[in-house]
């Protein structure tokens, strides 16, 4: 420990996980959430042209807002809804950005543990919390389209109860099937978002249910596996008087690895999807943004 402390301080660590982290997010094409919206400085991207109207918009917004006011004491320059699109909207960029810096790390301490059950936890550290921020980001985007369509936040819309078809307000996926009733005449890119943000909201919906159960079995994997390991344990009179060749053991080992391999893919996955998802569902909520916002 003294001999690497002489030679690595913790600027130079920083430098060197940036470094690599960025590398890692570049090759899973897991950009900053700033970067959807253009094909290079100049050119907007037909395929994110949300991302970049909201970007050339939002200055603009930030400087409408008084910051240091709550909004009943600040004069209302701007309606309430556009007011909590552009805080929340805040809100929503820089959790992108620290869920983006944390799948980094999962991606680093994914090639630094070749064996399960090794003695660290990084890996897991920087799992469970980029699952925490992409569920956060998830509400910072419900909460954007709930005030872009329905003119209100989210606690109010929830207070409502149920919608006419008996559904909770209180459900993730409720605002995004409703909206489709509540907005009059929508022209062909309001209908268009619409439409595409309901399977976006089912999956996002889906990954957030899941993520309690998903952190909690991370986090106890070790222990389960030890108490499992205990519990099939026999007495010494019991055991068979067979004992595995050489062969044995390391094809036992390849197999112990490959499931390891599969299951440190797999935790990667759900996470660069759910970023990618959610990437992907903002562009269509400020499509809307961008066609409701004269409708005050």
């Amino acid at each position: 420990m003294t001999r690497v402390r002489k030679f690595l301080t913790p600027e130079k660590l920083d430098e060197y996980l940036s470094e690599e982290t960025g590398e890692l997010l570049r090759d899973a094409r897991i950009w900053k959430f700033s970067s959807y919206g253009w094909q290079d400085a100049d050119t907007p991207d037909p395929e994110f042209i949300g991302h970049a109207v909201w970007q050339l918009r939002r200055a603009g917004e930030f400087e409408e807002i008084d910051w240091n006011s709550s909004a009943e004491a600040q004069p209302q320059k701007v309606p309430e809804w556009r007011r909590i699109v552009t805080i929340q909207g805040a809100d929503l960029e820089g959790l992108m950005e620290l869920a983006r810096q944390s799948i980094g790390l999962v991606l680093f301490y994914s090639t630094a543990r070749q064996f399960p059950f090794a003695d660290q936890t990084y890996f897991e550290l920087h799992w469970i919390n980029s699952i925490l921020h992409l569920s956060m980001c998830s509400d910072r985007l419900r909460e954007i389209f709930v005030a872009v369509v329905f003119k209100k936040s989210s606690d109010d819309y929830s207070k409502e109860g149920k919608t006419p078809g008996g559904k909770r307000k209180t459900w993730y996926v409720t605002p995004f099937e409703e909206a489709g009733r509540s907005v009059n005449n929508p022209s062909a890119a309001v209908s268009e978002a619409l439409n595409k943000l309901q399977p976006y909201a089912k999956e996002i919906s889906d990954n957030k249910q899941a993520r309690n159960e998903t952190v909690h079995e991370v986090a106890t994997a070790l222990a389960k596996w030890e108490r499992d390991r205990l519990q099939r344990r026999k007495p010494a009179h019991m055991l068979s008087p067979k004992r595995l060749t050489t062969q044995d053991w390391k094809q036992r080992q390849q197999r112990i690895e490959a499931a390891h391999a599969r299951s440190v893919a797999d935790s990667i996955s759900i996470l660069t999807s759910w970023y990618l998802l959610l990437a992907r569902a903002a562009n269509e909520v400020f499509v809307l943004e961008h066609h409701l916002r004269s409708d005050t």
